[in-house]
């Protein structure tokens, strides 16, 4: 039969279909769509793997390696597929998660967590790491408990909001 649903059934936004990264394929997506836009991301994903490799191993092979501290993060996820979606301009959860990850001095090898952050926590967090004060009138939270395993989580919500028609509270 005819597809009579041909975009994202759940017009709860315009961009959630008008979007850039919704514009980088037809609609309605197919196998065949979805599977071209995640092998295209894959290889982006093992580029940048490569050359964060390059970086890491230039800081090991420096003077500065035993009082650097790395870190590796971004804006948002990318839906991939999820929903029919390709791109980040939604509130689900493939979109409102992103990479955490630090390497360094101090930072436990190995951990992970899925505890709520905003990506100014870093502030307090490096600030935390170098032993450096910060002011208190800013909304940040240092992620240290989360890192020592002596706290699961620094906020027990975020607020998650996209342009002026979209929100989300977790």
């Amino acid at each position: 039969p005819q597809n009579f649903l041909p975009l994202h059934p759940f017009q709860n936004a315009p961009q959630v279909t008008t979007g850039r990264d919704e514009s980088l394929a037809p609609w309605p997506r197919t196998k065949n769509i979805v599977s071209d836009q995640l092998c295209e991301y894959y290889g982006l994903v093992t580029h940048l793997d490569e050359q964060i490799g390059r970086v890491l191993k230039a800081l090991q092979d420096s003077p500065h390696a035993d009082n650097t501290i790395v870190v590796y993060t971004a804006d948002h996820g990318l839906a991939m597929g999820s929903h029919g979606l390709l791109g980040k301009q939604n509130v689900y959860e493939q979109s409102m998660s992103c990479p955490l990850i630090m390497k360094g001095a101090g930072v436990p090898a190995g951990k992970q967590s899925n505890a709520f952050t905003y990506v100014h926590d870093l502030y307090a967090t490096i600030c935390d790491f170098a032993k450096v004060e910060y002011q208190d009138d800013v909304d940040a939270k240092s992620l240290l408990p989360v890192m020592a395993g002596t706290s699961d989580f620094v906020r027990a919500s975020v607020f998650l909001p996209f342009q002026n028609n979209q929100r989300s509270i977790r």
